[in-house]
């Protein structure tokens, strides 16, 4: 029983996450980037865990290699 709400706890979790638009590229790593719009065009925020704040951004059609900061 106890396993079966933690699953529904993390399931909601994720969908949550996933309703906002936000997209998980690694979880081992933290890696999540978030839809944004930067001067007029939309973008990722891009974030790792271990970082302290949002600081880097790249275009939707790269990926992390590519991101700059904001």
């Amino acid at each position: 029983e106890n396993v079966d709400r933690l699953a529904r706890l993390l399931q909601e979790g994720v969908q949550e996450i996933l309703d906002r638009g936000i997209i998980v590229r690694d979880v081992a790593r933290g890696l999540v980037d978030f839809p944004s719009q930067r001067e007029g065009r939309e973008v990722y925020l891009c974030w790792i865990g271990g970082e302290e704040r949002i600081e880097f951004w790249h275009d939707t059609d790269r990926g992390f290699a590519h991101r700059e900061p904001l």
